[in-house]
């Protein structure tokens, strides 16, 4: 067992430790490269202790403490170190012979005893802890970094970044309730705010008359009654879209760009906004709940809000808005917003080497630096991760956020993703090294199936949770080929069952969501699904509508996390031999089938599959386009993509 020595009030005691609770990125970590930590046979092997947590802010009755953690493997001998705060005149404290390993805390406190410390810990202060007088891991803080009572520690202990805590001295750390999305501007929870997008006759019927071309209209935009005029607005979407435009209906989803026309005009410093459609959704919360979700769990997500939406005159009904990923959502979420951003779709998006040029890399989805970057981080990003270029993982990719991000789309089963399609995700550069961003979550919790049915979707394997083979994905194939990455990604896994992901955390939201947007439901007759659908996709599958229907949102967390549950505690396999999920390893959209044929699109037959994921195969489930020719309708279909016979619609 993993013990923990802890030293409060001169007390010291051994308890058994709890695993690593990874949470947010390691963005504003300390620099601990200086720790001398090298990989031998895929494991950390660590000469060194890192400060892990530390209590500055105490209430009426704590004192001061500090919290250090030996991380990797190996041994840690304590009399090597010493540590002080950020005053040049301290006089340092060493630390006593006592040996750690991997996982054990030591915890020391403010006192007069001989095992702790005399100074104070400020509310803008720091510690530095050395070997052999050398400096190998520093953390300081300025005032609100916590408050009273507040720890501020290190998600994942050890190596991750610094952010305020649940004090657990002694144990793993615990991120601080985070608030999801600011009630402030317009992004303010708790209501459905009013918006209409304003068009002329002729901008409505030219976005009407050819929505596939997606070409911006301009126009004003009201949100709550305050006017902003100029701004670009266009259809969007792929398989929305595309169904959509094949059907009688107007309730498409929207981007607008308020910055297109007038060069730096935002409202409330946004400068593109997307309306969501709620597709193949009956309680039209999901995307709402996906974000809220990742940005409780301590991740990067857009925000959201419910609006209820008119367009040129018409009443659409309930929309979600969400913040787009862009500069100014890069630059509220990271200290320098300047690293290259990519949103790759196929055959790009699954990131595999296709070469040592970005010309090699069709559809990448540069969307800033263009005419700065050469793309060369990205480029060996790319090779170090498929073997072609010598290197360690860690030093190009943010693993433990990218670590986090795969839990999150498992738990959500959020499968039109990396996962299935190899779209849906911005790669960000952040100091040197990448990680991805959540986008377009409407299909969460099971909504784009892959081919499995209900029972498979609940059962998604965590250790291969792919659409088809796990090797044609090389993020998480290798990243859950590495032991000491899949322990870290199990842990975050039960972290996120046991707390935010949760039936008891998720029930509350669910019924307060529906609470809220209930009376517009009621109003919203341009929905693809009924108000009796909307009540009963709460908590039971709902069967029909547009999209094929949609699994109860209480009853598959439910059962969701109680699969999950299973296979990390071994009653349950949690791989497929390499096949990754569903149909033998076939997901029936990506490539071949494995026995060298495309998928049966093109059949003539619209099966249960397609039908519930229409944008798989419109040519089986939909009307032709005007000219016939299935190439040029916008959609990289399955038969396209896996002959590449249509390069118009399979690039971008």
């Amino acid at each position: 067992m993993k013990q923990t020595l802890m030293l409060l009030a001169g007390l010291s005691i051994a308890v058994g430790c709890d695993e690593s609770t990874p949470a947010r990125s390691m963005d504003n970590a300390s620099d601990v490269a200086d720790a001398q930590v090298v990989m031998v046979d895929g494991a950390l092997q660590v000469a060194q202790l890192a400060i892990n947590e530390v209590l500055f802010a105490p209430t009426e009755g704590e004192v001061d403490w500090i919290e250090f953690v030996a991380i990797g493997d190996g041994e840690v001998n304590l009399s090597d170190y010493t540590f002080v705060d950020d005053k040049d005149d301290r006089e340092p404290v060493q630390l006593p012979d006592l040996v750690l390993v991997s996982g054990d805390f030591y915890v020391i406190s403010r006192g007069d005893g001989p095992l702790q410390f005399s100074f104070g810990l400020g509310q803008s202060d720091g510690v530095r802890l050395s070997k052999m007088s050398a400096v190998v891991d520093r953390i300081d803080w300025q005032d609100g970094a916590a408050q009273d009572g507040q720890g501020y520690g290190r998600l994942p202990d050890g190596v991750g970044e610094w952010m305020a805590t649940v004090p657990t001295p002694g144990a793993a750390n615990v991120a601080a309730e985070v608030v999801a999305q600011p009630d402030t501007g317009l992004f303010q929870q708790g209501q459905v705010i009013s918006v209409e997008l304003v068009l002329s006759d002729a901008a409505w019927q030219a976005i009407r008359s050819d929505p596939l071309a997606e070409e911006y209209q301009t126009g004003s935009i009201i949100i709550d009654g305050q006017q902003t005029d100029d701004v670009a607005i266009r259809v969007k979407g792929n398989s929305t879209l595309n169904s959509v435009a094949r059907s009688p209906s107007d309730r498409y989803s929207f981007k607008v760009d308020i910055n297109r026309n007038v060069s730096g005009q935002t409202i409330d410093g946004i400068k593109k906004l997307n309306f969501n459609n709620g597709f193949k959704d009956p309680t039209l919360m999901r995307e709402h709940l996906g974000y809220g979700l990742i940005d409780r769990a301590g991740m990067y997500a857009s925000k959201t809000v419910f609006v209820d939406l008119s367009v040129a005159g018409q009443h659409m009904g309930v929309y979600t808005m969400v913040e787009q990923v862009d500069d100014e959502y890069l630059k509220r979420h990271f200290d320098d917003a300047e690293g290259d951003l990519y949103k790759p779709e196929m055959p790009a998006g699954l990131l595999t080497y296709l070469g040592d040029s970005i010309d090699d890399y069709r559809a990448v989805g540069v969307k800033n630096n263009e005419d700065s970057t050469d793309h060369s981080s990205f480029l060996r990003f790319i090779a170090i991760l498929n073997g072609e270029q010598d290197g360690q993982l860690d030093d190009v990719l943010n693993v433990d956020a990218v670590l986090r991000n795969l839990a999150l789309n498992v738990v959500m089963v959020n499968l039109d993703s990396y996962l299935g399609m190899g779209h849906n995700f911005y790669l960000y550069e952040h100091d040197d090294r990448f990680l991805d961003l959540p986008w377009d979550l409407n299909e969460t919790y099971g909504n784009f199936t892959c081919s499995c049915n209900r029972d498979g979707l609940v059962n998604l394997k965590i250790d291969e949770p792919t659409c088809g083979s796990i090797g044609e994905r090389p993020l998480v194939a290798v990243l859950l080929s590495n032991p000491t990455y899949v322990e870290r990604y199990h842990a975050i896994l039960q972290d996120l069952i046991d707390g935010p992901a949760s039936a008891e955390a998720m029930n509350p939201i669910i019924d307060e969501t529906a609470e809220l947007i209930r009376p517009f439901v009621q109003q919203d007759n341009t929905k693809f699904f009924s108000t009796a659908d909307f009540e009963r996709g709460l908590t039971e599958d709902v069967p029909g509508g547009r999209g094929g229907g949609a699994w109860g949102l209480k009853s598959f967390i439910r059962d969701r996390n109680n699969a999950i549950r299973r296979q990390l505690n071994g009653v349950d396999p949690s791989t497929n031999g390499g096949n990754g999920n569903c149909s033998n390893g076939n997901a029936g959209m990506m490539g071949n089938q494995g026995n060298g044929q495309c998928p049966p699109c093109g059949d003539g037959v619209c099966d249960n599959f397609e039908t519930q994921n229409p944008e798989v195969c419109p040519r089986d489930c939909s009307e032709p386009p005007a000219n016939g020719d299935w190439c040029g309708d916008g959609i990289c279909d399955a038969l396209e993509n896996c002959d590449r016979s249509c390069p118009a619609d399979c690039q971008n």
